[in-house]
């Protein structure tokens, strides 16, 4: 029986080799990423309705959809944009972009080069990161189970993380919390041989198939729909807008950023509304 599956796998996957080189294919999936977000009261005495208020909040930055494009060497991950919700402040989207994830604009890669280009548009202003994939150590695992009508098999790896941890900024005389540590997190992910292509949302790729999910410490993400041989194909081109600049450099402006805002929300009283016209923006 199992020699019969991967068989079955072996022709799926010559068949489909046989068509994207006969054809200009590109296929397109759409990813749901959840993000389990740490929040700490420090023990304030916070009145539970603003607690629920700041934790939907928190909620709803750490939900997103995502759409990847792709064909046999190239693809872009890109978050769907979606209408800012009511009574949204300027100070909210900039918390969304501190702690909610600063990717907000296409992420190039090329496997066939090894090459990555990602457009962020951080506090008003245009970045593109550009910087080598990432070779992920993987260990290919026997388990599989179904996402869709694709048997997945399963694969892992460790990787190096910064884990925050988000609370109200401190009042005068109190100590400053530490808000991010490094940390080894194990990931799971699940590919897809029925489709052979080394490709995977957000940073992830480098598997003998597509990758439909991914557990990644507090980070889920799962595939809610593929599509093959598109009709309306998308130019697959790499971001030219933006300052260039390196992933380590552009976090350094990030934590400079989150530091200045968590101090304007302090002299703020801690009020989410607001925000002085014509300031930064996501």
């Amino acid at each position: 029986m199992k020699l019969k599956r991967i068989l079955l796998f072996a022709i799926a996957a010559c068949s489909f080799a046989y068509t994207t080189q006969a054809q200009d294919f590109q296929g397109k999936v759409v990813y749901m990423s959840k993000t389990k977000v740490d929040f700490d009261f420090g023990g304030r005495k916070i009145p539970e309705d603003a607690k629920a208020r700041m934790l939907k909040r928190m909620k709803d930055f750490s939900e997103k959809t995502y759409e990847l494009s792709f064909n046999k060497t190239e693809s872009i991950y890109q978050e769907e944009e979606k209408l800012a919700g009511p009574g949204e402040s300027t100070r909210g989207r900039m918390f969304a972009s501190v702690f909610g994830g600063a990717l907000t604009g296409e992420y190039y890669k090329n496997t066939a080069s090894k090459e990555s280009k990602r457009a962020v548009e951080f506090f008003g202003k245009n970045f593109l990161i550009e910087e080598k994939l990432e070779d992920f150590n993987w260990k290919l695992e026997k388990e599989t189970k179904q996402i869709g009508k694709y048997t997945c098999f399963k694969a892992s790896t460790f990787i190096k993380t910064v884990k925050k941890t988000m609370g109200p900024p401190p009042e005068k005389g109190e100590e400053k919390p530490k808000e991010e540590k490094e940390e080894m997190v194990l990931v799971t992910v699940w590919y897809t041989p029925m489709i052979p292509v080394s490709m995977g949302p957000d940073k992830y790729w480098g598997l003998p198939g597509l990758i439909l999910g991914v557990n990644a410490g507090d980070t889920q993400i799962i595939c809610t729909k593929v599509v093959m041989n598109v009709n309306d194909k998308k130019e697959l081109k790499a971001p030219k807008k933006g300052k260039k600049i390196s992933d380590e450099d552009f976090q350094k402006i990030v934590q400079e950023k989150t530091a200045e805002l968590r101090e304007r929300f302090r002299k703020g009283g801690g009020r989410s509304g607001g925000g002085r016209p014509g300031g930064p923006r996501r």
